[in-house]
């Protein structure tokens, strides 16, 4: 098969836009809302790269996609508008009643933030105590919350994720690659090289137009073709098995006294 001159390897978006950010807030210093009021930790276990606190971090902001369902409603803004959509999660989730903090969260009746919801409908605003993601955090450990927010919102960091592009796209190829050509295995740089053109091939065109099989002129049998349409019907699944169901995605765009 002839080796194309470009590979050409755009992903699609969502693929892996928290991963930076995973990566990131695993480096010291770091710390993140807690998953429950009942599980806080002493300032002192927030500083602990190996506390149970840190662990429920990543849980709580990363596994729910916070994060990441701010970049989605952002893409094609401005890092700016980026940041503040980001921002606005922190200062959501440690609001309270004495110091109600959503200047930065959206406004209007059909608003996902409880409280400009119940204000712009002229109603009064239920106790923050009754949100879904309420957190009792102290003053030192807000700072410390609030230093993985400004890092994962740097400008550089935004200006890259406008797009909605994955920020990990050397994994991504090769895991297609290893699908074909296993790393743990010595092989030639023949095969190597045969793996990668035939992962680019398969990615770019689909597994129908980039077999062997159809590039020789070979009609394909009723099994092959049923397997390779079933192939690129679900060649994005292992991404999608990733992303949180529509079902909670959905919860997260909007839902009452929760983000």
């Amino acid at each position: 098969m002839p080796r194309p001159k470009k590979h050409v390897y755009k992903l699609r978006e969502n693929a892996a836009l928290g991963s930076r950010a995973a990566r990131l807030a695993r480096q010291p210093p770091a710390a993140s809302p807690s998953p429950s009021p009942a599980s806080l930790a002493s300032p002192a276990s927030l500083a602990s790269p190996s506390s149970q606190f840190r662990k429920s971090l990543l849980e709580k902001e990363f596994k729910q996609y916070y994060y990441q369902v701010s970049l989605n409603r952002k893409v094609g803004t401005t890092p700016k508008e980026m940041r503040e959509e980001i921002m606005s999660t922190f200062y959501y989730c440690t609001s309270s009643d004495d110091k109600p903090q959503h200047s930065m969260c959206a406004k209007g009746p059909d608003s996902w933030c409880f409280y400009n919801r119940a204000i712009a409908r002229g109603v009064e605003p239920e106790s923050h105590k009754k949100m879904r993601v309420y957190f009792r955090l102290d003053k030192d450990q807000l700072e410390l919350v609030k230093s993985v927010y400004d890092r994962l919102t740097t400008n550089d960091l935004m200006s890259r994720c406008l797009q909605g592009l994955t920020q990990n796209r050397n994994e991504h190829l090769h895991s297609r690659i290893w699908k074909i050509c296993h790393k743990h295995r010595n092989v030639y740089r023949r095969s190597v090289d045969f793996a990668t053109a035939t992962a680019v091939c398969n990615y770019n065109v689909g597994y129908m137009e980039s077999n062997i099989t159809h590039l020789l002129g070979i009609e394909y049998t009723h099994a092959m073709d049923k397997y390779l349409k079933h192939k690129d019907e679900t060649m994005d699944a292992p991404i999608k098995r990733k992303m949180r169901k529509v079902r909670i995605r959905k919860e997260l765009e909007y839902a009452a006294g929760a983000f």
